[in-house]
């Protein structure tokens, strides 16, 4: 019996069916019946309302998601109706919420007692499913807490008897070469003489004190993945393993540790700009940090006009929302071939098949995602947007990008400072230095302008520092060097609540962010490079250094610009 696997070939990342079929899996989340009975004080979707049967409603359902150019059935579906009533088989997801059960990554991971919870949870979750060739493999969770950060401070309040803290100290003591003198210049110890009476730090300004936390994060998620790995491995050796589905966001440590235990490394994730492009680094440094191929198990659009009445609330997240079908048609399309065009994505899941309810979750979440709205009706614009985008033919075409020997930076018609909205992202993009970028940079110019966009990710825990506020010198900030006839160096702080500066008061700055994503524009008078104004063919050096996570992390840029047309 054959099972899904995953193959590389000339670059680009596949999944291959049983019958050896490769595929870019396009997929739809919850794709299940809705709620048992209707109910007029929250209306949703309630399949019984418009099928005589769940049989009648597969059917219909799974002939929809095919129409529409769909291949793969996504998180949180009922896949047991689903198998019992399919004559065509579609590949699908299951979620095992193995971690979410047990409190991970919070509880004492490295207990002996937690390694047997996870073989009986899985276990008794796998059984129902383990020689069917039709699963294409198995999510280990959702959106744990990896906020490396506060788990650091987690661990240093339990009791000693706790496995885990005492698995962080005995990483203390390596790191500080069993000197305590030496944490004082990382971490503010307080009164504590030895290791052990550790139990709350706060870090000093410019030591290294992230290094460490690094560490301990990067422990605590080996043994997370190593426990699922071996668990699942213990009782399916066949199917895929598809990792844990970042919240949108991921420390370094964490997508380094799952390397070596996953086949597959997943995430959720909105598109960048509401026109559905998203940026370079995020999902490059997730492939070249663990060396798998990437799928994105939450995508979606909404958008204020729409059928369903959802207010598409609370308006603090980073679902992308537009005002009009139409333009969540066009974001759609332009976010799934975004997708498809990169070598090492491998697939892409919609969230989710139907509208939330007119009033919205039990948590209060109330958005426009749906395929269809709570009436059984399709997005018409919405799926005809999807039929458009053939993904396995973008797929096959997709190219790494390769090194530019040189670099023109484009024209901008308008002075471009509403965020990244009308950049064309793709030429005045700069490609880094770093193997592991964390930011992207972007340039184009007006003979009286030279702009400068920076987005980038930051993860820091305020907590961390006294009276939780940030210094200057820890919070995000780029130090760039610019120069046509004369070099002018510039630094510009943003990320975490603090306002936005820029070093030198002539220089306009803008700055926005949604979560851990950040961007800052920067405006230059052409007169602080030397010249009254810029030309076309004009070359510029850029030197650029971005700091993020409290100093831990660092993107560079080292180029050459031409003014293009």
């Amino acid at each position: 019996m054959s099972f899904y696997r995953v193959i590389k070939q000339e670059g680009t990342w596949w999944f291959l069916s049983p019958k050896g079929e490769r595929f870019f899996s396009l997929g739809v989340n919850c794709v299940n019946m809705g709620e048992p009975e209707y109910s007029g004080r929250n209306p949703a979707y309630c399949a019984l309302r418009f099928y005589p049967d769940a049989k009648h409603w597969t059917e219909d359902t799974l002939s929809r998601l095919r129409e529409w150019g769909f291949n793969t059935i996504g998180g949180w579906s009922d896949i047991e109706t689903l198998r019992q009533h399919w004559k065509e088989h579609m590949p699908y997801t299951v979620v095992l919420h193995v971690g979410s059960r047990l409190g991970m990554p919070w509880n004492d991971m490295f207990h002996p007692q937690t390694a047997h919870q996870v073989d009986e949870i899985v276990r008794e979750l796998t059984a129902p499913y383990r020689e069917d060739p039709h699963l294409l493999g198995w999510f280990t969770d959702n959106e744990l807490g990896w906020w490396d950060d506060s788990l650091f401070l987690h661990f240093l309040k339990q009791p000693p008897q706790n496995t885990t803290r005492h698995k962080m100290i005995e990483l203390l003591r390596r790191h500080y070469r069993h000197d305590i003198h030496r944490v004082r210049a990382d971490f503010d110890i307080g009164d504590a003489k030895r290791f052990e009476d550790i139990q709350q730090v706060t870090l000093v300004s410019g030591g290294r004190g992230m290094e460490v936390i690094n560490r301990f994060t990067f422990l605590l998620a080996q043994r997370y993945y190593q426990l699922m790995h071996d668990a699942i491995r213990r009782y399916d050796r066949n199917h895929l393993i598809l990792g844990d589905r970042y919240h949108d966001f991921y420390p370094l440590e964490v997508a380094r540790a799952s390397a070596r235990y996953v086949d597959v490394v997943s995430t959720n994730h909105g598109a960048d700009w509401i026109d559905g492009s998203n940026s370079h680094y995020f999902f490059y440094t997730l492939n070249r940090i663990t060396g798998k191929p990437v799928l994105v198990t939450e995508f979606y659009f909404c958008a204020h006009e729409n059928r369903s009445g959802n207010r598409n609330t609370p308006p603090n997240t980073n679902f992308p929302t537009v005002q009009t079908q139409r333009e969540r048609a066009n974001g759609a399309r332009t976010n799934v071939a975004d997708y498809a065009q990169r070598p090492y994505l491998i697939g892409a899941h919609w969230f989710q098949y139907y509208d939330e309810p007119t009033f919205g979750r039990s948590d209060g979440e109330n958005y426009n995602m749906g395929l269809i709205d709570i009436h059984n009706q399709p997005y018409e614009q919405l799926v005809v947007a999807f039929r458009s985008v053939v993904v396995n033919r973008i797929h096959a075409e997709a190219e790494s990008a390769s090194p530019r020997s040189q670099i023109c930076i484009p024209r901008a018609e308008e002075p471009p400072l509403d965020g990244l909205h009308g950049w064309d992202k793709t030429v005045s993009w700069i490609p880094p230095d770093s193997q592991h970028p964390v930011a992207d940079l972007y340039v184009c110019w007006q003979p009286s302008h030279l702009f400068i966009a920076l987005h980038a990710t930051d993860w820091v825990d305020a907590s961390l520092y006294p009276q939780r506020k940030i210094p200057r010198e820890e919070r995000m900030h780029c130090r760039l060097k610019v120069r046509i006839v004369e070099e002018r160096e510039l630094t510009v702080w943003f990320g975490d609540v603090q306002p936005t500066e820029v070093s030198d008061q002539r220089v306009e700055v803008k700055s926005w962010n949604v979560a851990t994503r950040y961007t800052v524009v920067l405006k230059i008078p052409a007169q602080l490079l030397g010249v009254a104004e810029i030309r076309q063919g004009e070359s510029t050096h850029l030197r650029g250094v971005l700091f993020t996570h409290s100093r831990a992390e660092q993107t560079t840029w080292n180029k050459r610009l031409v003014m293009g047309d």
